[in-house]
């Protein structure tokens, strides 16, 4: 299904207007702009609280014939899909941080203009979710547990604090990790069976193949073939951790003897005492978690000429 400015859909755009330091709601002049002049029927929602994009998101339904844009970043995007009714198409303009989820669904650089040129003329195609413990949270791009969640809960508690560029963020984070994180026990269930994993540096699942400002540990994940796609790093040294870590943000890290692969449709995890996680950017704690796959769940508009991961 295509979508256009010219098909009469209405376009619902939700700001988080503190996304990268006020970023996001600067670029709305511009959007706004462009909106007008293209006669786009269109209406802007700024976030005023936590979860009110998904508050807002849930208003919307299929039989209102509208398409959701959102306005930030992977933390905005996660917010507006816990309020996600089925069938309402939903698309980004990246205004994050990192905006790893944006890398899986388009290769597209460019202004504001062209991006969103490309978004409002894009095509709608099924994707899947992340289901998260059995209740009403959902992920879209990702989860992890460990190394490279304490990495991006150092971002967010310290590193947005300071007046470093923005794409210095996770490399100084990770350096610091490497420093200071030490390995944790776990076990893990994939389709019910108990993988052999007891010691580990990090545990990796995920739809979108991006995080931590374009890392890159499954590249071979697609957003639409129905599967979680698994990393799992064993216990790693200091000097093996600061080699790995070139190869882990390419993509590159594959044939590691301490990296392993999976893919699985459900997967619990659960470790010997509170861990650091996160979900598509969002720092959170637990013990435990049960994930599973929702398949063609979520109803994406890929820009113009792209195709999806």
């Amino acid at each position: 299904m295509k979508v256009s400015y010219n098909s009469g859909m209405k376009t619902i755009f939700i700001v988080n207007p503190v996304s990268e330091h006020g970023s996001a709601k600067k670029a709305m002049n511009r959007i706004e702009n462009y909106c007008t002049q293209h006669q786009v029927d269109y209406k802007v929602y700024y976030t005023e609280y936590a979860g009110h994009g998904k508050d807002i998101a849930s208003v919307y339904n299929k039989s209102d014939d509208a398409q959701i844009i959102v306005c930030g970043g992977d933390g905005t995007l996660h917010e507006v899909i816990q309020g996600l009714n089925d069938d309402v198409p939903i698309g980004l303009i990246p205004l994050g941080t990192g905006n790893d989820f944006y890398k899986s669904v388009s290769k597209r650089h460019g202004s504001i203009e062209s991006i969103l040129q490309a978004t409002l003329n894009g095509e709608v195609r099924k994707i899947d979710r992340i289901h998260i413990n059995h209740g009403d949270d959902y992920a879209i791009n990702n989860l992890s547990f460990g190394l490279d969640a304490y990495v991006n809960w150092y971002v967010c508690t310290h590193m947005k604090k300071t007046k470093f560029p923005k794409t210095w963020y996770y490399p100084l984070a990770a350096v610091h990790a490497i420093q200071q994180y030490k390995s944790f026990n776990c076990k893990i269930k994939m389709d019910g069976i108990v993988l052999p994993h007891s010691q580990c540096m990090l545990c990796f699942a995920g739809k979108g193949n991006y995080y931590g400002d374009g890392f890159n540990p499954t590249p071979n994940g697609r957003l639409d073939d129905g599967f979680l796609h698994l990393c799992v790093a064993d216990e790693l040294s200091i000097l093996q951790m600061a080699k790995l870590f070139p190869q882990y943000s390419k993509g590159t890290h594959l044939q590691h003897p301490n990296i392993h692969l999976y893919s699985c449709k459900t997967l619990e995890i659960s470790f010997d005492q509170d861990i650091v996680a996160h979900a598509d950017g969002e720092p959170f704690y637990c013990n435990e978690i049960y994930l599973s796959v929702q398949e063609k769940k979520i109803s994406w508009i890929f820009p113009l000429g792209e195709d999806s991961e």
